[in-house]
């Protein structure tokens, strides 16, 4: 399959990079939807650690891409929607935020902006650090949900 071809789904896993605490969920839940075949945009601050998980997918067979920016920034997660469009074509959206507690409202406005700016829709799902026992479980139903209907 080309890169341009129309592809079904299509997630963007904001928060990977090497020290901060989300960074490791989200790193495995990108590789889990780039398993089950999702199109997958990794977005954070530290270009190494994003280009890691990518060829982590690609290796795996996955169709996957990166951006570089903050997670708080709409223009930021904008680029990464953007970029997700331009080389996986349209399909059904999932969005998964990670980011530390005192960021998560600056990442909610970023998101919501940038898909709002686009006239877009997306399943979203905001996560902040492994604080709460609901989480993995939560996490794994959305994505399993995601993937099931994609």
């Amino acid at each position: 399959m080309s890169s341009n071809a129309k592809t079904t789904g299509i997630a963007l896993v904001l928060g990977i990079g090497p020290k901060a605490e989300t960074s490791p969920r989200a790193k495995a839940v990108a590789l889990m939807l780039a398993a089950h075949g999702v199109a997958v945009v990794v977005m954070g601050e530290h270009e190494r650690s994003l280009g890691e998980v990518v060829g982590e997918m690609v290796y795996g067979g996955g169709r996957a891409r990166h951006v570089v920016g903050d997670v708080r920034v709409a223009e930021h997660v904008g680029g990464a929607i953007d970029k997700a469009l331009g080389v996986f074509g349209e399909g059904r959206f999932l969005v998964v935020a990670f980011s530390e507690t005192e960021a998560l409202p600056q990442t909610m406005a970023a998101v919501g902006s940038a898909l709002g700016s686009r006239g877009l829709s997306a399943d979203v799902l905001f996560l902040g650090p492994p604080d709460r026992a609901e989480e993995p479980e939560k996490l794994a139903q959305r994505v399993a949900s995601f993937v099931a209907f994609s």
